[in-house]
């Protein structure tokens, strides 16, 4: 496991503009943001394990930035230290970083799962955004500046046929509220973005990048817009409450996605009274 090192990450007087770290860039959230960087000119790191990630890299250039790209399987601890190894050879500190490199399992976790793509999941998800903060964060507070943006979807309500993938996204969110009250007066941030289920309808990708990149510019503690959660009227008058499938009957992310859509209802209401007590 690799140590952080500090000494490290000494700017090069040569470059002027920031540096931020994406991982997770191909496409989705991860790859929305990667652009949202790009357009408000950050050279960027970006990672994923597609190869895709090459070509994406090419496209975020275009906004006259410096890419580069870093092919690498964040669900290895191995991945971790070859992209971190990356970041080192860059000789200039990182002055933000947005961690999404996540997936998804569906299944009924008693009977239905593939206990090694439930381990993966937990890999991807959860070992490898820590240890990525882990070694990014000792420089950040060491220079007294930095931000962190970590990608937690659909952690707020658990998720039925989704049992891992629920449990590990809300690990994230306790783990970023943790570790921002722990890093209160060194000027640095960690901040969680965790917008509604990504298929989830009215979801909209562009949208939740970019209130989660001025999330994290601004230092607040989450970002949790442009989803169904927070279009209430939206939801009141697009969403109706699908019946419960009975058991066996439809596939299991059909399934995952009825009991997602009334766990999120059941959300919505908690919200609302939030909201208006605070009125």
């Amino acid at each position: 496991m690799v140590v952080p090192d500090a000494t490290h990450q000494r700017p090069d007087a040569s470059h002027q503009r920031r540096l931020a770290v994406i991982t997770g860039a191909f496409g989705g959230i991860g790859g929305e943001l990667a652009k949202q960087f790009a357009a408000h000119d950050f050279d960027l790191i970006v990672a994923a394990d597609h190869p895709g990630i090459h070509d994406a890299s090419r496209d975020l250039a275009t906004h006259g930035v410096r890419v580069q790209a870093v092919q690498v399987d964040l669900a290895e601890p191995s991945g971790v230290e070859a992209l971190w190894g990356q970041i080192l050879a860059a000789h200039r500190p990182v002055d933000a970083a947005a961690i999404n490199a996540g997936l998804a399992v569906y299944d009924l976790f008693a009977t239905e799962n593939d206990l090694d793509a439930e381990i993966r999941l937990i890999n991807r998800t959860v070992l490898a955004s820590v240890y990525l903060a882990r070694l990014l964060l000792p420089p950040m507070v060491q220079r007294g500046a930095g931000r962190i943006l970590i990608t937690s979807v659909a952690a707020m309500p658990p998720g039925p046929y989704a049992a891992v993938y629920s449990a590990s996204t809300a690990f994230l969110n306790s783990f970023v509220e943790a570790v921002r009250s722990e890093l209160k007066g060194t000027g640095v941030t960690v901040t969680a973005l965790v917008p509604d289920a990504t298929d989830a309808p009215l979801f909209d990708k562009a949208v939740v990048a970019r209130q989660g990149f001025e999330a994290l510019i601004a230092g607040t503690d989450h970002a949790a817009k442009g989803s169904t959660r927070d279009s209430l009227e939206d939801v009141t008058v697009r969403l109706p409450m699908p019946p419960a499938a009975p058991s066996g009957e439809g596939t299991t992310r059909e399934r995952h996605l009825a009991a997602g859509t009334r766990t999120r209802a059941r959300a919505l209401g908690h919200w609302i009274h939030r909201r208006w007590w605070s009125r």
